[in-house]
């Protein structure tokens, strides 16, 4: 065979074109023939080549995917095609899909450090009150008969203010009588 008959087979054997009988025949020939194996390696190696450089970009594709990214600088570099738009859609998508999670999470996580507990009124009364100062008769020892409700006065300030709402009633209830 010359070589442009030899060409022709292997280029017939990339296609997928060759027959039972011509691929029997070429296999025989890799074995047989290291001039037809190393054309044959070397077309092998060309055709892969071409196509792994077709699968590479450009530094021209890549400037306009980024253009795309940013919104379409200029107008020759919006997208057109509904397909496109749609494909570029879905890869952004799956590029923030991570990150929108990640900060869902965070979110999630940060409610409970946020948002306060659930309170009564009880409770908030309990945490805030501050009794007033006693502007009345100063305690003293001795319980003087003399000054009405002194002895109210005196609970109030030991914190017993059950007793000392109690006693400031009656006392209220006497004056009152009176």
């Amino acid at each position: 065979m010359n070589n442009l008959e030899n060409i022709h087979a292997i280029e017939k054997y990339f296609d997928q074109r060759l027959s039972e009988q011509e691929m029997e025949d070429l296999e025989v020939r890799l074995l047989t023939d290291p001039m037809f194996r190393h054309e044959f390696e070397t077309f092998r190696i060309l055709k892969q080549g071409i196509i792994f450089s077709a699968r590479r970009t450009t530094l021209s594709q890549k400037i306009e995917r980024l253009k795309t990214w940013n919104g379409g600088a200029k107008e020759n570099t919006k997208i057109k095609s509904t397909a496109t738009k749609g494909h570029i859609l879905r890869s952004r998508i799956k590029r923030m899909a991570p990150w929108a999670i990640a900060v869902s999470l965070l979110f999630l996580l940060s409610i409970p450090i946020l948002m306060p507990e659930p309170t009564t009124p009880k409770q908030l009364f309990a945490k805030y009150f501050e009794p007033s100062p006693n502007f009345g008769p100063q305690p003293s020892r001795n319980v003087d008969p003399n000054i009405p409700a002194q002895e109210a006065y005196l609970a109030y300030d030991l914190g017993d203010y059950e007793l000392a709402a109690s006693l400031f009633e009656t006392h209220l209830k006497q004056d009152s009588s009176c």
